[in-house]
């Protein structure tokens, strides 16, 4: 008699999981952005997986995080997607920014901060996507 109770309690506290599904949300990866970096500079994402790239950028200085290929091939949430100009995201200064988007197609995407000479300086990265 307690089982049926009991999963229908589980039921009422966690409907997601007792669907045998979890109810997590985009895995969020944070990216700081800085005079003149990216930390991390390599990140690695699976498609078929929600992310939310939060860019952070703590510089007194605008940054952007570009890479035209990644934001092509990604599949971008409708509300981000405005967020995204010329393969990239503006991020004012001491601003952050976040973008929920799924990976495209598996491969390894160059990223730089598009603003004159930053990439240069080291504002450069690589996105993998397995």
């Amino acid at each position: 008699m307690r089982t049926p109770l009991l999963l229908a309690l589980v039921g009422l506290l966690a409907p997601d999981l007792a669907d045998g599904q979890a109810s997590a949300g985009p895995q969020t990866v944070v990216v700081e952005l800085s005079s003149f970096k990216f930390a991390p500079t390599s990140i690695v994402l699976q498609t078929g997986m929600a992310y939310r790239l939060q860019l952070e950028n703590k510089s007194s200085k605008a940054h952007n995080f570009t890479s035209d290929a990644f934001f092509a091939s990604a599949k971008v949430e409708p509300e981000d997607l405005s967020k995204i100009k010329h393969g990239g995201v503006e991020i004012p200064a001491g601003q952050t920014v976040d973008v929920q988007l799924s990976p495209g197609q598996p491969g390894e995407y160059q990223v730089k901060c598009a603003h004159f000479l930053h990439a240069s300086m080291g504002m450069t990265g690589t996105i993998t996507v397995r």
